[in-house]
């Protein structure tokens, strides 16, 4: 007998509604009104890369007054959560929230398996999963392709570049680009750029 399989993230807008996400660390969450009004589709509530590793305790504590301050008309929350041994007191501290955000932002992941803890503590959340390294740009067609399956697919460009000593040019990534995109396309999810960095060049 084949097995089932499990529910899909819930539904979240495909095309529209995709074109910016603004990622807020959550050590800074007097920013919260910022970028509550900011008009962005998403808002990111960091707690890996945004967050020194001092201040991990305080950002996860500060998730409740943010989500339950957000305001009903603002954008769509997410939450990045940290990869293992982190990953777990983050997802509690998500399971626990009265008005949890719509998506949990899975970093650095390498193959279906590193959704499953998050798909086990958050059932029917939708996932977005970030292709961030090598061996995540090598399995993006399965990790688009998991049981339960991303709301989307992303790419981290800062920590690809990390891991190949690359240059941060378009030549560079437009291999793991396009692998995301290839990968996103084929499983029918969207398909999210990395972060952009160069914050004077508007």
């Amino acid at each position: 007998m084949p097995r089932p399989h499990s529910p899909p993230s819930p539904p979240l807008p495909r095309r529209a509604g995709w074109r910016s996400m603004l990622f807020l660390p959550l050590s800074r969450p007097d920013r919260a009104a910022k970028a509550a009004a900011s008009g962005a589709d998403w808002v990111c509530l960091d707690l890996e890369d945004g967050v020194a590793a001092a201040d991990k305790d305080a950002a996860r504590a500060a998730l409740p007054s943010v989500c339950d301050g957000w305001p009903k008309d603002g954008p769509r929350l997410a939450a990045r959560i940290n990869s293992p041994p982190l990953a777990a007191a983050d997802l509690k501290a998500l399971a626990d929230l009265r008005r949890p955000p719509a998506a949990a932002v899975i970093p650095k992941a390498e193959s279906p398996a590193d959704l499953a803890e998050a798909a086990r503590a958050l059932p029917g959340a939708a996932l977005i999963a970030l292709v961030e390294t090598p061996a995540g740009v090598a399995a993006a067609a399965a990790i688009a392709a998991a049981d339960p399956p991303p709301a989307a697919l992303g790419f981290g460009a800062a920590d690809y570049l990390a891991a190949t000593g690359g240059a941060d040019s378009d030549e560079t990534l437009l291999f793991p680009r396009s692998a995301v995109v290839n990968a996103a396309a084929m499983a029918g999810i969207p398909a999210l750029d990395g972060a952009w960095l160069r914050l004077k060049d508007s």
